[in-house]
């Protein structure tokens, strides 16, 4: 009961902008705002309604006031002014969260075109020379740049969903990891291939968990399947550990995987076999900002730094 009043508590304050259009919508009732004022002004000054004398219900002050006043308040508004409120919130928060693309561009074109920095795409303009390629996830969170603090022209990006490597294969299709690859390799001649993982990767948990519900899978289902030996390896070896420990150690092997697939490429098992080459396999803990690179000599990954 108590876990549930969080929930729905934590819910209410997520949607404090909603109800702040809702007080001001013209229709709706006055009582209705009245409550609402009660419930804002409660989550921005908490104040204790009830004693915390009475056992249990005085600890609970902030999860039973905020959701109660809400939920009389709602009673009395007609439903098409919540969602009217909320549809206007989303179309406000798209057009400012696009506006940030554009702010940002501008940023980056002083930096980079009007400050002494122009100096870096002038060189740049003249062809890119990068010596590492990064096989990283599609997810926002993991921008190989920002996490390993790159300039315009040091890495060659390849972004996927699970960061996963297929197995070399000739023949039809669309091969556009593999084609990175070849030009990586081949073309721009990079020393080094880092396959980056991470800690809550959506595409390793539809893997390991399933589909969400909701979601078709028409793609995404059989892409994560390639790392199916992945998920097999640890049923196999941490079936007594928790559902998020096996995840994580699932989100890792899986980069091991894209590791030994890599290898079936032949012009990169060429310039390993010459020394021309190294493979890494990094995993970043959004968590706690913690960066692991596994060792092939004790099969396990160790802290970067």
């Amino acid at each position: 009961m108590k876990q549930k009043l969080k929930q729905l508590a934590a819910t209410l304050k997520a949607e404090f902008q909603v109800y702040k259009r809702v007080l001001a919508h013209p229709k709706t009732p006055l009582a209705a705002k009245a409550l609402l004022w009660l419930a804002l002004a409660y989550l921005v000054m908490p104040f204790d309604l009830i004693p915390d004398f009475i056992p249990v219900i005085g600890q609970l002050d902030e999860l039973i006031i905020i959701p109660g006043l809400v939920y009389l308040a709602l009673r009395l508004i007609p439903s098409w002014v919540v969602e009217e409120c909320r549809a206007q919130l989303k179309k406000e928060t798209c057009m400012t969260d696009f506006q940030k693309l554009i702010d940002g561009y501008r940023r980056f074109h002083d930096n980079y075109f009007v400050t002494d920095e122009q100096q870096l795409f002038a060189e740049l303009s003249q062809g890119q020379k990068p010596s590492t390629l990064v096989i990283a996830c599609s997810d926002s969170r993991v921008d190989p740049a920002i996490v390993l603090d790159c300039k315009p022209g040091d890495l060659f990006v390849v972004r996927n969903v699970a960061n996963l490597v297929p197995p070399y294969e000739q023949g039809g299709g669309y091969h556009g990891v593999s084609a990175a690859l070849e030009f990586g390799v081949s073309a721009l001649e990079v020393q080094h291939i880092i396959v980056l993982g991470h800690r809550q990767c959506g595409g390793i948990k539809a893997l390991f968990e399933g589909i969400p519900e909701g979601m078709d899978g028409e793609f995404i289902k059989p892409w994560v399947g390639m790392a199916k030996r992945a998920a097999d390896r640890v049923n196999a070896e941490h079936g007594h550990e928790t559902a998020d420990d096996k995840l994580c150690a699932c989100e890792m092997a899986a980069i091991v995987v894209s590791l030994e697939n890599l290898q079936t490429f032949p012009f990169i098992r060429t310039r390993i076999e010459q020394g021309l080459i190294k493979l890494h396999g990094w995993y970043f803990d959004i968590i706690n900002g913690e960066m692991k690179a596994y060792n092939a000599d004790q099969l396990k990954f160790e802290t970067l730094v």
